[in-house]
């Protein structure tokens, strides 16, 4: 019994800790403090970001899938662009990590199609 309640106080806990969690990241204070960070965000997401997507366009170029390119460079170019232009660090982050998403579906897709 003592450990199924230890499991359940601890499992009460980590529930807790997501909400938090997930609370916290639609805070104002979350995007501000992101707003910080600006610029290192910038530099790592456009290595990262155009680093996966060329890869992307190298194995839909390999496996002639030429459905995918231009879905994987406008998402990209979307990207970059959002990253350098003055926007909102919500739009740069959503459009990275939507970017990021697109760019790995079509590598799986490269291998699939």
């Amino acid at each position: 019994m003592g450990v199924f309640l230890k499991y359940l106080f601890q499992r009460h806990f980590k529930i807790i800790n997501m909400i938090k969690t997930i609370t916290w990241i639609n805070s104002k204070y979350f995007w501000s403090d992101l707003e910080y960070f600006r610029f290192a965000i910038m530099a790592i997401s456009i290595m990262g970001q155009t680093a996966l997507g060329s890869i992307a366009v190298y194995y839909s170029l390999v496996n002639e899938t030429y459905i995918l390119l231009p879905i994987v460079m406008i998402s990209n170019v979307a990207a970059n662009t959002v990253v350098i232009a003055p926007t909102p660090i919500k739009w740069m982050i959503y459009l990275i990590i939507n970017s990021l998403i697109i760019s790995t579906i079509s590598i799986i897709l490269s291998f699939i199609l």
